[in-house]
């Protein structure tokens, strides 16, 4: 018996108030849903089998053993309200002002009809644990903010129901069409669009995220929780280091350390720290200045390479490296050839992967690093060259390509030489005709409200 498809029975006339079976009277009665039942004569959780036609049955555990209550139900026409039948005799419930919150049912001479009429005697159900409404559009899974998956028994239609308690309900229009969606027949998107507040489909619509969105979350909230870990064993491991170097400026440059470092390179700096308070005290009375290098040259490892977080390559690696302590190790190696470009670490399997290029594809367990130095694999860059001189350049360009590249620039550099002697020269003679009157100038086409042409024909 799967809790999780229990339903309780509601009354249409004021949905505060359920349906309850004594199993000691075998006898039912009204209760408002947060009246508190001090014994367990009373249920009001079960589960609905549909026998034939209009008959059902309903199931409920008592003393690990499971009991049926065979009702059946009148259903109104299109809606999933209902009459129940017990004994063949019409559930009725006079509502008066109770303080107890609890009203006796009736039994009257059964009807073959829905009837409006008899309002305290119809019924609806709910799920006991509320179903979030599922939708799928182009492809993506939603939540509809507001609504409640709900069952329909007389035509198995996906049925959502308006619940005003939920916390996102003001997003929806407080009009009776809004009531209810149909998810079989209904137009979807645009009976969403009618009901949403600003009358737009997104405000009622919340994205379902996938399997590897959720485990990234996860991911994320699990880093976040090791960071605070990391936090306190790195304060304790400097304050230490602090006292015995007598340096307070330690704490203080380990802290903004850790706060610039990806959560790899965290790892690295914890176990860095550690490593240097394990050291000789009288060793290290005279090393502070060897402990603000180690802190600078960890935030230079970090700097050198781009994070791609949960991506691994699709290519083939070079090399591989096994047990590895942190990511220093392979940010190290991947250094030591200049053929590399691009390593992936896997902090589970202590593993670093090699490539001289790579294509990205997902993979929750790896993290990808790119050179940022040099894109070796997208060619030479002579400013990053440049600024980077200590990278000695790869011969990565194809030979048939360097001449043509060559000739290139040299035409440019003609090109431009032409160019800029001509403007010279023109700029020269204008000048020099503006103080020499024997010198003819063309003056009458700088004039636009004159229609005359020059005197003289210049190529």
């Amino acid at each position: 018996m799967n809790k999780n498809n229990n339903i309780i029975i509601k009354s249409k006339y004021s949905d505060n108030f359920i349906l309850a079976y004594n199993i000691v009277k075998n006898n039912f009665r009204i209760l408002h849903e947060d009246y508190a039942i001090i014994n367990n004569k009373y249920i009001t959780q079960f589960i609905i089998k549909h026998i034939k036609n209009n008959n059902y049955s309903l199931v409920y555990k008592y003393k690990n053993e499971f009991h049926n209550i065979p009702i059946a139900l009148i259903f109104q026409n299109k809606s999933s309200f209902f009459h129940i039948l017990f004994h063949n005799k019409l559930l009725h419930s006079d509502f008066i002002n109770n303080p107890h919150n609890s009203f006796k049912i009736s039994l009257k001479k059964p009807i073959q009809k829905f009837n409006n009429k008899l309002y305290k005697s119809i019924f609806f159900i709910q799920y006991k644990y509320l179903k979030p409404c599922q939708i799928t559009l182009n492809n993506r899974k939603y939540n509809i903010f507001g609504y409640n998956s709900d069952i329909n028994l007389k035509n198995n239609d996906k049925i959502c129901t308006y619940n005003k308690k939920l916390m996102n309900a003001w997003k929806v229009k407080p009009i009776s069409s809004c009531k209810h969606i149909n998810l079989s027949k209904d137009n979807i998107e645009s009976k969403i669009t009618n009901c949403a507040l600003n009358n737009k489909s997104k405000t009622l619509l919340n994205p379902i995220p996938s399997m590897t969105e959720i485990f990234k979350q996860y991911v994320r909230h699990d880093n976040k929780i090791k960071a605070g870990q990391f936090q306190y064993n790195i304060d304790k491991n400097s304050n230490d280091i602090s006292k015995k170097l007598n340096d307070p400026t330690i704490v203080e440059n380990t802290n903004n350390t850790h706060k610039n470092l990806d959560p790899e390179y965290k790892t690295v700096l914890l176990d860095s720290v550690k490593d240097f308070n394990k050291l000789e005290k009288i060793e290290k009375k005279n090393n502070p200045s060897y402990y603000n290098k180690m802190l600078n040259d960890i935030i230079e490892q970090s700097k050198l390479y781009i994070t791609r977080e949960f991506k691994s390559c699709k290519n083939n690696a070079y090399e591989t490296l096994c047990n590895v302590k942190n990511i220093s190790d392979c940010n190290r190696e991947c250094n030591k050839n200049k053929n590399c470009t691009d390593f992936t670490y896997d902090k589970n399997k202590n593993l670093c992967k090699f490539y001289n290029s790579c294509k990205l594809k997902d993979n929750i367990n790896t993290n990808t690093y790119t050179k940022k130095s040099l894109l070796r694999n997208k060619g030479y860059s002579i400013p990053n060259a440049y600024h980077m001189r200590k990278n000695s350049p790869i011969p990565q360009m194809p030979f048939i390509l360097k001449p043509f590249s060559f000739l290139l620039i040299v035409l440019i550099i003609l090109c431009s030489s032409a160019l800029l002697y001509k403007i010279f020269k023109i700029s020269y003679k204008l000048i020099a005709c503006i103080f020499d009157d024997s010198c003819y100038v063309p003056w009458v086409i700088l004039n636009p409200f004159s229609f005359d042409v020059p005197d003289k024909l210049f190529i």
